[in-house]
């Protein structure tokens, strides 16, 4: 659910800040990125390189932005944390990469890291 929701929100900030400016070629350049980006997410492909991109991408939004629009400041900066919780998250079960390149499940011993702390 998260990885669609950060997906829609990129794709729909991207196009709503693209039909706005057509001057800025970086600020182009920035949406197209979030608008690739934000399908790859929906899609599930390449699901932490493409969060890392989006995070990136969101951020140096936020950082172009003058001062005067706080709000969307804030929102970039919100689309930036979400991509970074995504890529750490990982991309789930219904993905074009758990189907490419199968699930991982790390399974904890209990047993053993209550007899060995240290080796932990």
């Amino acid at each position: 659910m998260l990885r669609i929701c950060v997906g829609t929100a990129l794709i729909g900030s991207g196009i709503l800040s693209s039909s706005q400016d057509f001057s800025n070629p970086v600020a182009n350049a920035q949406n197209v990125v979030g608008i690739l980006c934000g399908i790859l997410l929906l899609a599930g492909l390449w699901t932490p390189l493409t969060s890392t991109f989006a995070a990136l991408d969101e951020s140096s939004i936020a950082l172009t932005f003058s001062p005067s629009l706080r709000l969307a400041i804030w929102l970039h900066i919100f689309f930036a944390v979400l991509a970074l919780s995504v890529a750490m998250l990982g991309p789930g079960a219904w993905s074009v990469d758990a189907r490419l390149f199968g699930r991982r499940r790390i399974d904890i011993d209990r047993k053993k890291i209550a007899r060995h702390p240290s080796k932990v």
